[in-house]
């Protein structure tokens, strides 16, 4: 039997003069949400170079958002072998 869950992740960019900040946020099914947060700083002069900015501190955001899943999976597991 297939069973399929949806799992979504959102993606907040906060831009500021010296850069852009990024947190992911995942809402899963019965679980806690896990947030990951990425920056990237923003040169004086930047032009379309902001647009890349973001796409940086998304992608960081997204990957601690990773390694902070990984975490909390690991800690799960545990717990249950525990028992």
């Amino acid at each position: 039997m297939t069973h399929t869950e949806r799992w979504s992740v959102e993606v907040f960019l906060f831009q500021h003069e010296t850069g852009t900040t990024a947190r992911a946020r995942l809402r899963a099914t019965g679980s806690a949400e896990v947030i990951g947060e990425g920056t990237a700083s923003r040169p004086t002069a930047a032009g379309r170079l902001a647009e890349v900015v973001d796409e940086i501190a998304a992608g960081r955001a997204l990957v601690d958002l990773g390694h902070r899943l990984t975490a909390v999976a690991g800690d799960d597991a545990r717990g249950v072998q525990s028992r």
